[in-house]
């Protein structure tokens, strides 16, 4: 069984992190519209992914690195990046995009699927005139959004399976309509004129939020390595209703009442303003984090020994066995104080060259990174699996 480790309190600083100055997501968060909090939020970190896969497959060939980072840094939805994980990009992608996929630093995410919003910033990656080339050759019609060229296809939310590209990252496998914006250094695309709109708008952004910014702060800060992923659930899971959300409508009573009682159970999660899930690499070691945004310290505590007791005692749904036993690693445990608020941050790591050599194998694959402490909570998560663990009770 995992034991549980406790990791040092730490005070974070927004200006001046582990980093060396503010982390690279933190800037791309700070250009997010507040808005998009009301929806989940990935974030990919594609420029440290690549720095990570090229180090652990230094000397393969250009695509099983392009396959290793998309397993350390994966864009979010609706940027299409599945076909790029298997296929070699053809010689002409600038011209299909407008852009270089090497090119890309950091991508953002949000909104839901047939809404959804992407920006993207990277060196040169920005280009009016090799963006505008791009579309027009495949149709898109040029138009001017205060001061912002714009490059549109279909009417909001409309599909044309004739339009469908297998390579075309914006969509494209879907033919879906596109609104593309070409912003100082960053590339805006959303599915809808309102979601566009309220990207370039002079609004709040995500960083404005105290509970956003502390969170953000927190898991930019931890030690662990490269911070390739995170996402920020809109969700804040509760006790209350979670048995028949997680079990759907058609379960019978009994499994209901035994999870309710399994729930009320487990050790007490005290409420908490946010949450994150975040993903580290740090050569073959690989991480997975939970964090929690809490007014006080003593709160933050309660919460760290909450997680690490259902860790241990309470089962996965899924799979049945506890959520220590599945990670199969040490749970790290600890709190950083940032923005006046006290964030606890519950961290899970493995050697994923030593899990190779258990499995009788010497030699890290690309395939081999799909397994992770993140992928694992990413995948829970999705199917509410991780959801008894995070409850507030």
């Amino acid at each position: 069984m995992a034991c549980v480790a406790v990791l040092a309190s730490a005070t974070a600083s927004c200006a001046e992190g582990f980093w060396g100055g503010e982390h690279p997501l933190i800037a791309l968060a700070g250009k997010v519209p507040l808005t998009a909090a009301g929806t989940e939020v990935v974030f990919a970190d594609l420029e440290a992914g690549r720095v990570e896969a090229a180090a652990m497959f230094r000397g393969e060939d250009a695509q099983t690195q392009r396959f290793a980072l998309m397993t350390l840094a994966r864009p979010p939805w609706p940027f299409d990046a599945t076909p790029l994980s298997y296929m070699d990009l053809p010689d002409d992608f600038i011209a299909l995009a407008g852009f270089d996929f090497d090119g890309i630093a950091q991508i953002a995410g949000w909104g839901l699927p047939t809404e959804g919003e992407l920006l993207l910033t990277g060196d040169g990656i920005a280009n009016p005139g090799r963006i505008g080339a791009a579309m027009e050759a495949r149709g898109y019609v040029a138009r001017d959004l205060g001061g912002v060229p714009v490059w549109h296809r279909l009417k909001d939310g409309e599909i044309d399976s004739t339009l469908r590209r297998e390579l075309d990252p914006f969509a494209g496998t879907m033919g879906a309509a596109v609104r593309l914006a070409v912003r100082d250094d960053e590339l805006l695309m959303s599915r809808t004129w309102a979601g566009l709109e309220g990207m370039l708008a002079g609004t709040r952004r995500l960083t404005d939020d105290p509970e956003i910014a502390a969170v953000l702060e927190a898991v930019t800060q931890a030690e662990a390595g490269s911070l390739t992923m995170l996402i920020l659930p809109s969700e804040l899971p509760r006790a209350e209703g979670l048995a028949e959300s997680i079990l759907g409508p058609r379960a019978a009573p009994e499994a209901v009442a035994a999870l309710k009682e399994r729930l009320s159970a487990g050790a007490r999660l005290p409420p908490y303003r946010r949450w994150a899930i975040a993903g580290y690499q740090d050569g073959v070691r690989a991480g997975g984090a939970l964090a929690f945004v809490y007014d006080s310290a003593e709160d933050a505590a309660v919460a760290l020994e909450a997680i690490g007791a259902n860790a241990v005692s309470m089962t996965d749904l899924l799979v049945d066995r506890t959520y220590a036993d599945l990670f199969e690693a040490p749970l790290e445990a600890g709190t950083v104080e940032a923005g006046g608020r006290h964030v606890a941050v519950v961290r899970f790591t493995w050697d994923q060259q030593e899990r190779v050599r258990q499995a009788g194998r010497d030699e890290l694959r690309p395939i081999d990174l799909m397994r992770s402490p993140f992928s694992l909570l990413q995948s829970m998560y999705a199917k509410r699996g991780l959801m008894p663990l995070v409850a507030m009770r």
